[in-house]
Order: structure tokens, then C-alpha cells, then sequence
């Protein structure tokens, strides 16, 4: 009797260990597959970017992709060499360019570099209100309340019928005194 219950046994843990195995590959085998289809699909988009853009604008394009695809690393790195090229970026890329490496920038956590870039969103076009919101954001997320207070009365005196803006100026205001 001792036997038959070490074979069940036995059986039972094989089986066990077999579906465990097989759910294991399954992951990987679809996560190698989505990163093969999304490089494709990358290098697909790459060569039929329109020839009539530079290259800023084809990087830009490139990096709100990866920005779609949560590649944040990769978006940095692409938008970073237009970056240090930005004398010759036109000024409405420009801004368009450094807010959204501000963004990847926010999303790796890396916040002292996403506010150095939306300053410079704002340096190039003061009333960005995407670069202003979350300008905001990171400074009170950062707790620089002061600082975030004033950028959301920034963001109120461009647009003085913004909700949000109106709720964290109260809020902040309440904070502060």
C-alpha cells in the first residue's frame, strides 16, 4: 500500500511540475513573440517614415511610439540626440520634442530630468499646457508645494476654466498656510 501511495504521489508532483513547466514556456514564448512583432513593427515604421522629414521630426515620431509602447529607455535615448542638436530643431518641434522626453523621463522615475526638460518645453513655448500640467505634477509630487502652486496658477491664468488647476491651487493653498 506504501508503494502505490509513493507512485500516486509521485504522479500527482510530475503532473504538477509538468503544468507548471508548460505554463512557464508559454510565457516566454509570448512575450519573445510580442517583442519580435513590436521590433518588426519598429523597424516597418522606421523605413517608411516619410523621406520629406529630418530627422528630428522622424525621432520625434519614433519616440511617441516607443511612448505608446511604454519603451521609455529607448524613447530617451532617441529624443536625447535630437536634444543635443536642438539649434537646429524648429521651435514648435522643439517643444513638442522636449515634452515628450520630459515624459519619458517622468515615467522612469527619473524627475529632476523631467523637470529640467518641461522648464525647457516652457522656455520654447510658455503656455504649453501639457508641459505645465505636469510640471505641477512633479513638483508636488516632489513636494516643492510652492513651486507647484505657482505653476498651476500659471496653467489657471492660461486657461481660467480648468478644473483640476482650480481644485490644487485651493488645495495647495490650504497646504501651504
Amino acid at each position: 500500500m506504501k508503494d502505490y501511495m509513493k507512485i500516486i504521489l509521485s504522479f500527482i508532483y510530475l503532473v504538477i511540475l509538468a503544468n507548471f513547466l508548460l505554463i512557464i514556456t508559454f510565457l516566454v514564448l509570448k512575450q519573445s513573440l510580442k517583442t519580435t512583432k513590436e521590433e518588426s513593427l519598429i523597424n516597418k515604421l522606421e523605413k517608411n517614415l516619410p523621406e520629406n522629414l529630418n530627422v528630428h521630426e522622424k525621432r520625434y515620431i519614433l519616440g511617441d511610439i516607443y511612448i505608446n509602447k511604454r519603451m521609455y529607455p529607448q524613447t530617451i535615448e532617441l529624443l536625447e540626440k535630437s536634444a543635443l542638436q536642438s539649434t537646429e530643431i524648429p521651435e514648435p518641434l522643439k517643444a513638442s520634442l522636449y515634452n515628450s522626453l520630459g515624459f519619458a523621463y517622468l515615467k522612469s522615475q527619473n524627475y529632476i530630468q523631467a523637470i529640467a526638460n518641461y522648464k525647457q518645453v516652457l522656455s520654447v513655448k510658455p503656455t504649453y499646457k501639457l508641459a505645465l500640467n505636469n510640471l505641477a505634477y512633479l513638483y508636488e509630487k516632489l513636494g516643492k508645494l510652492p513651486q507647484a502652486l505657482h505653476t498651476y496658477q500659471l496653467i489657471l491664468n492660461n486657461n481660467g476654466d480648468h478644473s483640476l488647476a482650480k481644485q490644487k491651487v485651493k488645495m495647495l493653498n490650504q497646504k501651504i498656510k
